[in-house]
Order: structure tokens, then C-alpha cells, then sequence
């Protein structure tokens, strides 16, 4: 009889361990794992937005910080005609005075690298992309 008392109360600790887990929220950390990412998540840029007004920078932020890996965009408009040029990666596009222009690329260099409007040699700020 106590051997039979026994098994009971070690089955129904069992079944109640078992409800217990089967119950139990299941957590997923989405941002750990890329596979989980949405296709959007993993290809839209970092974007920035920079106004340029006199050769300096009117608005936007000065040093734009991603991490490696990252694509990064840079929307810019200025007053005057000029080159803007991302040393570092050699990638340059043209401003014309009222027209908004992109400037792409995968930040897959890692450091500080200084934007310029290179005809006017006028630094306006850097991008920094720190190691993943």
C-alpha cells in the first residue's frame, strides 16, 4: 500500500512538472538571430539626412555611427554645386544646388572616415563604423 501511495505521488509531481513546462511562456530573442529577421530588416539602410548651406553642415548629424555590415544611405541637398566624397570607400556623388542626392554604401570598412565636399576641400563630417 505505501509503495502503491508512493507512485502516486511521484506520478502526479511528474504530470505537474510536465504542466508546469508545457506552460511556461516561450521566449524567442528575434535580434539574436538573423534568421528570424523579416527580409526588410536585414537589406533597409541606415539612413541620414544632411542639408548643406554655405559648404557647412546646416542640419543633420555630423558623425554618423553604424556598425559594420550595415548598408548606409545619405540623403543630402545643398545650396551649391560640388562633389561630396566619403574618403576611405571612394565613393563620391554629385550635389547640384536644390536637388536631393544619395549617397550608398555597405560599411564594410571599419574606422572613422571623413566626408568632404571635395572641390571646396571643406571637411562636413565622418562616418564611423565600429566591428560587430
Amino acid at each position: 500500500m505505501k509503495n502503491r501511495n508512493l507512485w502516486l505521488v511521484v506520478a502526479a509531481g511528474v504530470v505537474l512538472v510536465g504542466l508546469f513546462y508545457y506552460l511556461q511562456p516561450k521566449s524567442e530573442n528575434k535580434s539574436q538571430n538573423p534568421s528570424n529577421q523579416s527580409e526588410e530588416q536585414k537589406t533597409s539602410p541606415k539612413t541620414f539626412e544632411w542639408t548643406i548651406q554655405g559648404k557647412k553642415l546646416l542640419s543633420g548629424q555630423e558623425t554618423l555611427k553604424v556598425t559594420e555590415g550595415e548598408e548606409v544611405s545619405l540623403k543630402v541637398s545643398a545650396d551649391e554645386a560640388d562633389e561630396l566624397h566619403l574618403h576611405g570607400y571612394d565613393v563620391a556623388v554629385d550635389l547640384e544646388p536644390g536637388e536631393t542626392v544619395e549617397l550608398k554604401v555597405k560599411a564594410d570598412k571599419t574606422g572613422r572616415f571623413v566626408i568632404e565636399l571635395e572641390e571646396a576641400k571643406v571637411d562636413l563630417g565622418a562616418l564611423e563604423v565600429s566591428p560587430k
